[in-house]
């Protein structure tokens, strides 16, 4: 028969293993806890990775695009440059175009009448002399650079006169 001692030893066995399988599961249950976390952070730098890539995807799809775009315009017919002199009703306009002279040409029907006006540069289709876009008014900078903004008032005799080339 077992005696009190006996069960007082199996008793304190019994706590030790209770106290020892506790600790482990508390172990246990902070190590899962810490992956746990350490899991968490790794998927939000993931998605913050994901979400900077995204952003740069879209970007560079726009970049293609606009160069797509362009691409598909410096395959198109060239145009020739001239001036709005005046508008003849909502489908003709009157055009001068350096050096060629004045045309009357159609406006595009993709175009905004509302837009055109007197000494507005505008585009024209090199092969059917339609109007089909509105310019910039800007002018190349070397051209401005060219232009002549005060006219010097010196004459031929100033310099020596034009006797011997006559």
């Amino acid at each position: 028969m077992a005696t009190e001692m006996d069960i007082e030893q199996d008793l304190n066995i019994l706590v030790d293993e209770t106290i020892t399988c506790n600790t482990n599961q508390n172990l246990i249950y902070k190590f899962f806890n810490h992956k746990i976390r350490e899991a968490e952070t790794e998927s939000r730098q993931k998605l913050k990775n994901l979400r900077r890539l995204l952003a740069q995807r879209n970007e560079i799809s726009r970049k293609v695009c606009t160069i797509k775009e362009e691409i598909e315009m410096l395959h198109d017919q060239c145009s020739s440059v001239g001036e709005l002199i005046r508008l003849i009703g909502t489908k003709k306009a009157l055009v001068k175009i350096q050096p060629d002279g004045k045309y009357l040409v159609d406006i595009d029907k993709k175009m905004d009448v509302k837009l055109l006006k007197k000494n507005v540069r505008v585009a024209l289709k090199s092969d059917s002399y339609t109007l089909h876009k509105i310019l910039p008014t800007k002018v190349d900078p070397l051209i401005n650079l060219m232009m002549v903004e005060k006219v010097p008032d010196s004459t031929y005799d100033n310099v020596g006169g034009l006797q011997k080339q006559i």
